[in-house]
């Protein structure tokens, strides 16, 4: 999700994580997602395509099992997003580099295989937020 204050966009994005287990209850990820679709809100009875086309980020990951299968988990880090909120045509992009954090549980499979749904503050930074939700697949090596 991108907010600027007045438009609230819900633009798609895939994304990938890779990691690298510490000790048992911390890691450390680097994060990349890009664009796959925009969105478009009214505003003054006028069109607002919003998006974000790309974020890196780098995070610590605190994490605690809670059973044999159920791990939940913080990310802390630094991102860096590039988006553009276009009225009428006109493209105001931009980058913001922010403080970000989520939080996150994961459920195994097997024993490389999990599900995760986590959520994702990207940025919040001169009046414009980008956040998000994932539900992702996870293969551990």
């Amino acid at each position: 999700r991108l907010d600027d204050g007045t438009s609230r966009f819900s633009p798609d994005s895939v994304r990938g994580v890779v990691g690298y287990a510490l000790g048992p209850h911390v890691a450390v990820e680097g994060m990349a997602s890009f664009g796959v679709r925009d969105d478009t809100a009214t505003v003054l009875g006028a069109g607002v395509d919003g998006k974000v086309s790309h974020s890196y980020g780098l995070y610590v990951k605190p994490r605690a099992s809670l059973g044999a299968q159920l791990e939940v988990f913080g990310r802390l880090g630094l991102a860096r997003s590039r988006y553009s909120v276009a009225p009428g045509g006109l493209a105001a992009t931009d980058s913001a580099s922010d403080f970000s954090w989520g939080a996150g549980v994961n459920y195994s499979l097997t024993p490389t295989t999990y599900i995760g749904l986590d959520y994702l503050r990207l940025f919040d930074k001169g009046g414009i937020k980008a956040d998000g939700v994932t539900l992702g697949l996870g293969m551990r090596f």
